[in-house]
């Protein structure tokens, strides 16, 4: 075994639907390590699209974002 081959012990799916794939595993490190709590996150392909103002200027929106409990400049995208 490697130091980058993990023996997952356990996998369950938590989402699995057309948008996206949550899995929690419990993987065994080479050393014997348990990681209790490791998940895996996918999602499709997608495409950002950067709009410009006449003059190249990128518009961005300051948002508050909960998780992090602070604001962010973010691009303008869709619901978020």
């Amino acid at each position: 075994m490697s130091s980058y081959d993990w023996e997952v012990l356990e996998s369950k799916y938590i989402v699995k639907d057309e948008w996206l794939t949550l899995r929690a595993e419990r993987p065994q490190m080479p050393n014997g390590r348990l990681v209790e709590a490791y998940y895996v996150f996918k999602f499709p392909e997608w495409v950002n699209i950067v709009a410009l103002t006449n003059n190249d200027e990128v518009v961005l929106v300051r948002q508050y974002r909960d998780v992090f409990i602070r604001l962010f400049w973010n691009y303008l995208v869709g619901p978020s």
